[in-house]
This record gives structure tokens, C-alpha cells and sequence, in this order.
């Protein structure tokens, strides 16, 4: 669901809320600039509250504000809907960032090199064998 969701926004504020393409481009930027405001805080937070707890939590957040945005409707005021996608924006990096660094969490410098070639080898595993299934 994550993943279809930059594509999604676009065509809710043109399709179902009416705006013009520049008008939906602009309310993608809140989001935007919540995800690059996230990464000075992310090592903190992990510090703080540990990878399963943040993931958890995260989680559960996303899809309360996924489920948020079926409340926005054409009278819905842009003052609502924009602090939405920016809190959107940040919790999503905050996700992908957590998941994406997972694999470093418990690696020493030694190691680093193996932990690279694992997610790199686990990205590019996931999507070989579901490809064929889609055709």
C-alpha cells in the first residue's frame, strides 16, 4: 500500500477533490518536505525507542491516517488536508527509512561489507520471483 500511494495522492486531489495538476503537485510537497525533515531526528528516535517499537508503532499510525484521508471530500478545507500529508510524509520515511536500515542495526564496522551484499541481495531477491507471477 505504501508503495502505490505517491501515485495515488495525484489522482485523489485531480479526479475525486477537482484541483488542476499544479494544484495537486503543490500538495504533494508537504510531504516531501516531511520525509527530508525526518532524517536529522530518525537516529534519536531509534535510539530512544528501538527498531521494534518504532516499526510497530509506525505502522499502526500509517494506517490510521491512510484511513484519515477517506474523510477528505471536496468541501474539505486545504488547512486540514495539508498538515495530513506532511504528517503522512514523515511517518512514511520514518517507516521506509527503519526498514531499509534494519539490517545495519546489529552490524560492527567488520561486518559492514556483509550486511551490504545482504540487502542488496535481499532488494534485488523480491522482486525476481514475484515478477513472473504477475504476468
Amino acid at each position: 500500500m505504501l508503495a502505490v500511494n505517491p501515485f495515488f495522492f495525484p489522482l485523489l486531489y485531480q479526479v475525486g477533490l477537482g484541483f488542476t495538476p499544479i494544484q495537486s503537485g503543490l500538495l504533494m510537497m508537504p510531504q516531501a518536505i516531511a520525509a527530508m525533515s525526518l532524517k536529522p531526528t530518525m537516529p534519536r528516535i531509534l535510539a530512544r525507542f528501538g527498531y521494534r517499537a518504532v516499526l510497530v508503532s509506525n505502522t499502526l499510525i500509517i494506517g490510521l491516517l491512510i484511513l484519515l484521508f477517506a474523510t477528505i471530500g471536496k468541501g474539505t478545507s486545504l488547512w486540514l488536508v495539508v498538515p495530513e500529508v506532511f504528517f503522512y510524509g514523515f511517518f512514511t520515511s520514518l517507516q521506509y527509512t527503519c526498514m531499509n536500515t534494519l539490517v545495519y542495526a546489529d552490524v560492527s564496522e567488520e561486518q559492514a561489507s556483509s550486511a551490504s551484499s545482504v540487502g542488496k541481495h535481499d532488494a534485488g531477491g523480491t522482486g525476481g520471483p514475484v515478477t513472473p507471477r504477475t504476468y
